[in-house]
């Protein structure tokens, strides 16, 4: 596997667009989400971790997406049949707009490493994605990549009802965009292929490997990898209409010597040809409060199955 870090190009203006989601998704995770989807679980009782998975139920229930909500329009307390999930489960909202999910799911996350991955890959593309089109153009892409990446995963699951949340399709849609402007941008990486080695990648390569390795995702991963899929293809469309209507977004500087360079630091393994290095982020879930982590740029759900009983992420 292999996880970008840094930009080799250092970047020339201040990325406050970027900044500004990054506060965001930190804001809303530390003061917004309750204490139980932040790990703050331990030495709880067994009554107060089942009060604890009913707290994150209905807060996911509420706020995160529900997808077949969207497809019938309507809530689960209002009819929606959503492969049987009960009306009176906690977090059965009547009066729930199953609309507004489309935004506030792509700030919320189901733990801190969830949170933490998902940070690290908007950090070193956001702000490399930033250096082109300027704030504006980065959370726009941000907010309108986030929506398509919903909207794809609904069409893909229709019926799911398994809450979905995290911010990974609207960073695939910035990572897309990075693909189509500056493939061969390189990037400082953890190689864990052949040992541990630290390398810059270009870009190209990352992405390849990422965008394969989605569907191969295990179903019982818990992993939305079909939001990333549509994240990743409508990034790769609107950086390529941006590249065509202003040619000087393309251009990023002075393009590298060889597309891949081990970095000067020790390796404990020779090193790999980039088209053989995995890149898809580390991802993880499970049903319980106490384990329920995801890692990586994953939006994800909780279940091993998509159209089981109510669930995460």
């Amino acid at each position: 596997m292999a996880y970008a870090f840094r930009d080799e190009q250092p970047t020339r203006h201040a990325t406050w667009g970027t900044w500004l989601l990054v506060g965001a998704c930190v804001f809303t995770f530390a003061f917004i989400q309750p204490a139980p989807m932040q790990g703050l679980t331990h030495g709880l009782t067994v009554a107060d971790n089942a009060s604890a998975e009913l707290q994150v139920r209905a807060f996911e229930d509420r706020w995160a997406l529900v997808p077949c909500e969207i497809t019938h329009g309507r809530s689960i307390a209002e009819g929606a049949a959503c492969n049987g999930y009960p009306t009176d489960q906690p977090g059965a909202w009547a009066s729930k707009n199953v609309w507004v999910p489309l935004f506030t799911a792509l700030f919320l996350h189901g733990g801190i490493l969830h949170l933490l991955g998902n940070l690290l890959f908007l950090w070193v593309f956001g702000r490399a994605l930033e250096e082109r089109v300027g704030p504006a153009g980065v959370l726009g892409l941000f907010l309108a990549g986030g929506l398509i990446a919903f909207l794809g995963y609904v069409a893909w699951n229709p019926e799911v009802s398994s809450p979905v949340l995290g911010a990974s399709g609207a960073i695939a849609a910035i990572m897309g965009a990075c693909l189509a402007l500056d493939p061969r941008r390189r990037l400082l990486s953890f190689v864990t292929t052949a040992g541990f080695q630290i390398l810059y990648l270009p870009v190209w390569a990352l992405m390849a490997f990422f965008f394969v390795s989605q569907f191969f995702t295990a179903p019982s991963s818990g992993v939305a990898w079909q939001a990333h899929v549509v994240g990743v293809v409508f990034g790769v469309i609107v950086g390529a209409a941006w590249g065509r209507f202003d040619p000087t977004l393309r251009q990023g500087g002075p393009p590298p010597t060889t597309d891949i360079a081990v970095a000067p630091i020790a390796s404990t393994a020779p090193a790999v040809w980039a088209t053989s290095v995995p890149t898809s982020p580390p991802i993880g879930s499970g049903p319980s409060v106490n384990d329920r982590e995801a890692v990586g740029s994953g939006v994800v759900y909780r279940g091993s199955d998509p159209a089981s009983e109510p669930a995460h992420r």
